[in-house]
């Protein structure tokens, strides 16, 4: 099995560096790295007593140079900063008190299968924030969470029943050409090759 990967920064804390270092590279499942050689399937722990701009200033560069798992370790995080610390690639937010060496592994571990580790209270902050921009933001503009409209969605069922362009347009009363416009909005706002790697990915998202 291959080692995890990860990388630690301790805001300038040299004690709590060697903790978290001595309680890692201690377990044969991972790897300790520089930070500097961290790549987009490793896991970055930081520890800081509480998250600020500073703070997210780094996880912003290193989500943009590095695009890594990052795992915070505070015991002062904002709930409401939680969409924010997700966009920086935060996957979890643990307290810096109180976390104890198997449980700090068993987070690295959820963290290297892309997984999240958040409080309830978090987690319910998290919803909340979802639901406000949604309700403030993207329902005004006739979106919805995924960034597909009403229109994108309903091609997108269409095409996952198995419909041909021209069905589609019958039965949505558009034309051949707007149908296939659509499908060539949706390829390109999920990513996708084609329209039937588009239903797979909306699909496992649980977008339709």
């Amino acid at each position: 099995m291959d080692r995890l990967r990860v990388a630690i920064r301790a805001d300038d804390d040299p004690i709590t560096m060697h903790g978290v270092t001595a309680c890692l590279r201690s377990h044969p499942q991972i790897q300790l790295v520089p930070a500097d050689q961290l790549t987009p399937s490793d896991v970055l722990i930081v520890v800081v007593d509480q998250v600020g701009r500073d703070t997210m200033t780094y996880l912003r560069a290193m989500q943009k140079s590095k695009s890594v798992r990052v795992l915070l370790l505070t015991d002062d995080f904002d709930a409401r900063s939680i969409l924010v610390a997700i966009e920086y690639g935060v996957v979890g937010v643990l307290p810096r008190t109180g976390t104890t060496p198997v449980q700090l592994v068993n987070a690295v571990t959820v963290a290297n299968a892309d997984q999240a580790i958040l409080s309830t209270a978090l987690q319910g902050e998290l919803l909340r924030q979802v639901k406000r921009l949604q309700h403030k933001t993207l329902q005004p503009l006739g979106l919805g969470v995924t960034g597909l409209d009403d229109r994108e969605l309903d091609v997108l069922r269409l095409l996952a029943d198995g419909l041909l362009t021209d069905e589609i347009a019958t039965k949505l009363n558009y034309s051949d050409r707007t149908v296939k416009n659509v499908v060539r909005r949706v390829i390109d706002k999920v990513h996708a090759s084609n329209r039937t790697q588009a239903v797979a990915i909306a699909l496992r998202a649980g977008v339709i």
